[in-house]
């Protein structure tokens, strides 16, 4: 069945990461300042691209990606080493739970940011203020939070197939997501199909496996933030940055800042 470096070659990573890099690139810009270097934290990095692709544009920066899966883990050192010195250097990868991380061992960031449903994830095992609570502790002083989470007014319904890929041995693969929103339960049903068909077999080999994704109110999100002195900024709809609508968006984007009493916001 798949590995993870495999499942990675589903993604078209270059078309993801010319939509998702630049408004990371923007909010770090509003914390980048020649008096203090940046600490950027990735919450469920992967396989680290994103990382990657930001040390290229902070040099001084420094990176931290955590990630549950060993595997990705693995994967993103394993990235890293083809890089130059410079790059590598600013980036450190950590596999294991978020929640089982102590604060004191990383220190505070000035941006930490999720993305592709890994809040969700998350929030499988965590209560939303568990979470939230955490991150906070993560947080700098004027720090910069942003993720993409589900839009429960509209949650996404239905099959997302990957393209086919192929191997140098013939054989092709590619997965399917499903997504089945119980609005009733405020919970989303994802189940996630890898199909491997090897070059001499006439039956592919198929994997289903289901997660339940908790689906979170937009208010109970600005309550919760709210609580923890995290004021939101903004709300997108998309990564180009359009307006979210509760109506019309099957994702939120928000980005929060987290109030310092002594000073106004620096975004």
């Amino acid at each position: 069945m798949m590995s993870a470096e495999i499942y990675l070659q589903t993604i078209n990573w270059q078309k993801r990461l010319r939509r998702e890099i630049p408004i990371l690139k923007e909010i770090c810009e509003q914390k980048n300042t020649t008096q203090k270097q940046i600490r950027i934290l990735d919450l469920g990095c992967g396989p680290g691209k994103h990382l990657t692709e930001l040390a290229k544009y902070f040099p001084k920066a420094e990176l931290v990606g955590i990630d549950l899966s060993s595997e990705m883990i693995q994967l993103a050192q394993k990235l890293l080493i083809s890089f130059d010195w410079a790059i590598s250097s600013q980036i450190n990868f950590h596999a294991g739970d978020f929640f089982s991380q102590s604060p004191s061992n990383f220190g505070k960031f000035d941006f930490i940011y999720s993305l592709g449903n890994s809040i969700l994830l998350m929030l499988e095992d965590h209560k939303p203020l568990e979470l939230f609570s955490r991150i906070n502790q993560f947080l700098a002083p004027n720090g910069l939070l942003f993720f993409q989470i589900l839009n429960n007014s509209k949650p996404r319904k239905g099959y997302v197939p990957s393209p086919i890929c192929h191997t140098q041995e013939g054989d092709n693969f590619y997965t399917i997501k499903r997504f089945d929103p119980n609005l009733h339960q405020n919970q989303m049903e994802v189940e996630f199909v890898e199909v491997y068909q090897k070059k001499n077999r006439s039956k592919p080999e198929v994997k289903a496996h289901k997660s339940f994704w908790p689906l979170i109110s937009n208010s109970e999100i600005a309550k919760i933030l709210s609580s923890f002195n995290l004021e939101i900024l903004e709300t997108w709809g998309s990564y180009n940055k359009i307006p979210f609508s509760s109506s019309k968006h099957d994702s939120l984007l928000l980005l929060a800042q987290k109030r310092n009493k002594n000073s106004n916001f620096l975004y």
